[in-house]
């Protein structure tokens, strides 16, 4: 059983956008999540500044990357972050295509009560944790932070 705070966090990008409904600042953030010297995934956060009633979305492009992986190799799965009555929690939903990059994109039902679901809740609480850009997402539930 993987533990997320195993895991490391390499941050590599960012895009700001304007929200449509709100006109807040959108922001993008990605990286790759490791374990040790192998790369399980790479993530992509987007959430919007000020907004915790807009949720945050986690996507995840799972599999190996690096010399020899092929899409063919990589599947995507999404999770979506909300916040009600001071309470937070990560709710698998189906994932956005990523054609470029991951040869399907998972259901729901494809992740729950899966193999798969041990793999991915460390590593979305690996980049929950250990991103600093995301500081904005943990108060959200905690606003004392």
């Amino acid at each position: 059983m993987t533990i997320w705070q195993e895991l490391n966090v390499e941050i590599f990008g960012e895009r700001q956008s304007s929200c449509d409904c709100c006109q807040n600042t959108t922001q993008r953030v990605w990286g790759w999540i490791s374990d040790h010297d192998r790369t399980l995934a790479a993530y992509f956060v987007t959430f919007t500044s000020a907004r915790p009633d807009h949720g945050a979305k986690y996507q995840l492009i799972v599999g190996p990357w690096g010399d020899g992986a092929t899409v063919d190799d990589r599947i995507a799965v999404e999770l979506d972050y909300r916040v009600a009555s001071g309470k937070a929690a990560f709710m698998v939903v189906d994932a956005s295509p990523f054609p470029a990059v991951a040869a399907r994109s998972l259901t729901r039902v494809e992740v729950i009560d899966t193999e798969l679901t041990a793999q991915i809740f460390p590593m979305v609480d690996a980049v929950f944790m250990k991103d600093p850009r995301l500081e904005e997402i943990r108060r959200w539930s905690n606003p004392s932070r």
